[in-house]
């Protein structure tokens, strides 16, 4: 299987030397290409079973088990444990993925041209399960430190996504029902914490004079318009 190596939040990375013999798999990028190697702490042992992917970009879910690789029509999700395509999603001119917490949900944005989701939504979230779009909206602009757009529970339970004056809350088993509504005229930002029990933070910038704020909400309870 393959392994995404991460360095702890705290202090320098350390390896003993029990673990410097425990082969694990490395994602190398070159322009255009993704390729695994598999590795121990000091030398290669060999190419993975992958072999070489045609990408522009990569994403692991956060616990190393989903491989996304963006194609210029597709996004192709792979299974780490069996090397497998796990699902093939037709999203052409896709420049930003992301997995949720438990890796439930795939969001993907695409540009909003000819080239990308033409006249349709291009914010969109897909059951990785199913392959199956269960939300999507329109995203005027994208900026890297914003995105996700739309962010996840750690249980991936409940999803959220600031929009003018408003913070949206969706159930994640039904994003059909209408979204619970948090109103925060003006905000600018918003981010839902990790953790069992989560809170959301928004920001308002500074305006006219008026000094800017951050303010931090549970989220409203459910079935509330």
């Amino acid at each position: 299987s393959w392994s995404l190596i991460r360095a702890p939040r705290r202090g320098r990375a350390t390896m003993t030397s029990n673990e410097a013999s425990v082969p694990m798999g490395i994602l190398e990028r070159t322009p255009g290409v993704a390729r695994m190697h598999v590795h121990t702490s000091d030398k290669m042992l060999s190419d993975h079973e992958l072999g070489d992917v045609k990408t522009s970009s990569t994403l692991f879910s956060a616990d190393g088990r989903l491989l996304a690789c963006v194609g210029a029509e597709n996004v192709t999700i792979y299974d780490t444990r069996s090397n497998a395509v796990l699902r093939t999603i037709a999203c052409p001119g896709t420049i930003a993925t992301h997995f949720s917490p438990n890796a439930t949900f795939l969001s993907t944005y695409q540009k909003a041209n000819a080239s990308g989701a033409g006249d349709e939504k291009n914010l969109s979230v897909w059951r990785v399960a199913t392959g199956e779009k269960v939300y999507a909206c329109f995203q005027k602009s994208f900026q890297s430190a914003f995105w996700p757009y739309l962010q996840f529970s750690d249980d991936d339970a409940v999803a959220c996504r600031a929009v003018t004056n408003e913070v949206h809350f969706f159930r994640t088993d039904d994003f059909e029902t209408r979204a619970t509504r948090l109103r925060v005229p003006q905000i600018a930002l918003g981010k839902l914490s990790p953790g069992p029990n989560p809170a959301v933070a928004t920001f308002v910038p500074e305006k006219k004079g008026i000094p800017g704020s951050v303010s931090v909400f549970p989220p409203p309870p459910r079935g509330q318009p």
